[in-house]
């Protein structure tokens, strides 16, 4: 009985102390944030008549950045975007919807403008993403795809070490499918996307 409360215990204590430890050893300041906001499918992605005929979401995200230069930040991260599927719908073995999720890695970069307290940005970056599938009959997924990621918005102050981050976002790679019942085996994946971020610098 001890084991299992002491374990747990460490593991949370570690999961809080090592970050601040890990910012110490650093040349820059180390943060983490995580997003949520609206997705909406655009281009083929959503065009009707298409693949997929994506449709509105959420999106979700976490990431940690190191500052490298005054002004800039580079950064890694998760983030999972599902939105509605039409063309999902109309055959009977899949769900109603469609997840978009994978990895990214890029850099955001200080606008040096704006009003007092404010601190606007921008950010590019490449990403490894894949689209998934679910339904009566299992799961399934498209190929990995490479594409790009961009951003901008602005930073504020909110309390101690936390910044709000409010901006938008558009994502875009291509992928390819295995399965039979899709019509088009390659497809340009996009969506653009408005969120909010909550950020702690270490």
């Amino acid at each position: 009985m001890r084991k299992r409360i002491v374990v747990p215990i460490a593991c949370c204590a570690l999961v809080l102390i090592a970050p601040a430890r890990l910012a110490a050893q650093l040349p820059g300041a180390l943060s983490v944030e995580a997003r949520l906001g609206g997705a909406f499918a655009t281009g083929d992605f959503a065009a009707p008549g298409k693949a997929l005929e994506a449709g509105n979401g959420y999106a979700a995200s976490v990431n940690g950045r190191l500052q490298v230069l005054p002004g800039m930040q580079v950064y890694v991260g998760y983030e999972r975007a599902q939105m509605t599927c039409d063309a999902c719908s109309a055959t009977p073995v899949l769900d109603n919807t469609i997840v978009d999720d994978g990895i990214g890695v890029g850099a955001v970069m200080a606008v040096p403008m704006g009003p007092p307290g404010l601190s606007p940005w921008v950010r590019a970056g490449l990403v490894r993403r894949q689209l998934k599938f679910s339904g009566d009959d299992g799961s399934g997924a498209s190929k990995p795809g490479i594409g790009f990621d961009l951003g901008a918005g602005i930073t504020l102050p909110f309390t101690g070490p936390f910044k709000v981050t409010p901006g938008i976002r558009y994502v875009r790679y291509t992928t390819e499918f295995d399965f039979q019942n899709v019509p088009d085996r390659s497809l340009d994946v996009s969506h653009f996307g408005v969120d909010v971020g909550l950020a702690y610098q270490f």
